[in-house]
Formats: structure tokens, sequence, C-alpha cells
């Protein structure tokens, strides 16, 4: 960890806890922005598991026949 004193981040010195707020905002952000595509993709990937068994009870009941 890197110590600096008031008079270095006044200068232009980076704080640990600023980086920390904007890395945490910038995630925080892109989960809000992308919520939309993982609820499609939530849906999207419930309704081909039920369409994957129906292709299959029809495959066993055509191997019925």
């Amino acid at each position: 960890m890197v110590m600096t004193s008031a008079a270095d981040n006044a200068v232009g010195g980076v704080d640990s806890y600023d980086v920390f707020v904007t890395v945490l905002n910038t995630v925080l952000t892109l989960l809000i922005i992308s919520m939309p595509t993982i609820v499609l993709l939530v849906i999207y990937f419930l309704c081909r598991r039920g369409m994957n068994r129906k292709k299959q009870i029809e495959k066993m009941n055509i191997q019925d026949l």
C-alpha cells in the first residue's frame, strides 16, 4: 500500500480510495446497463431448455412407434 501525504494528493498524487471508488462505480454502472441483456439471456436459456425437452420427448415417441 502506498502512503501519501495530503500535500502529495493536492499536487496531483493518486489516492487509492479514489481509484477504488472509480472502479466500483464503473463496475456497478456496467452491471446496471447490462441488466436487460442479462434478463433476455435468462429467458432465452429457459425457453431453449423447454424446447430441447420437447424435442427429446418427440424423438422418444417416434422411437416407440
